[in-house]
């Protein structure tokens, strides 16, 4: 399962717990979390490490994006910078990857189950 995430300072937090959650509720998935950051010290990097450690086959690929890419943006100012680094996945992710699920990080998965599946 490929996941993508984006998230600065303020959402460290949240971002930790969601992925605790994600990783706590599905143990026996493999899980890529493509992270995009701009501003995480290495000390939470460190701790988004530890994390991964914790839990089997789950691993978190931190993809940092200079802020200054968005800086001739026009809706910046209305937004978080973060609001935005989706935009720039297709050209980020690996090639392998034929598919991916963008989680806010404000959440909590609380199941393993597949809801609704698009597709055949």
């Amino acid at each position: 399962m490929n996941i993508s995430i984006a998230l600065n300072k303020k959402y460290f937090v949240p971002a930790y717990v969601m992925l605790t959650s994600l990783f706590f509720n599905n143990p026996e998935e493999s899980i890529d979390v493509y992270m995009l950051y701009s501003d995480l010290t290495s000390k939470e990097l460190e701790c988004l490490e530890k994390l991964e450690l914790e839990y089997n086959k789950k691993k978190i690929k931190a993809m940092y994006i200079d802020p200054n890419y968005f800086s001739d943006f026009p809706e910046k100012d209305l937004k978080e910078l973060e609001t935005f680094y989706r935009l720039l996945l297709m050209d980020l992710l690996p090639q392998d990857v034929s598919r991916i699920l963008y989680l806010d990080v404000d959440i909590i998965v609380n199941k393993n189950t597949v809801i609704c599946t698009l597709g055949r």
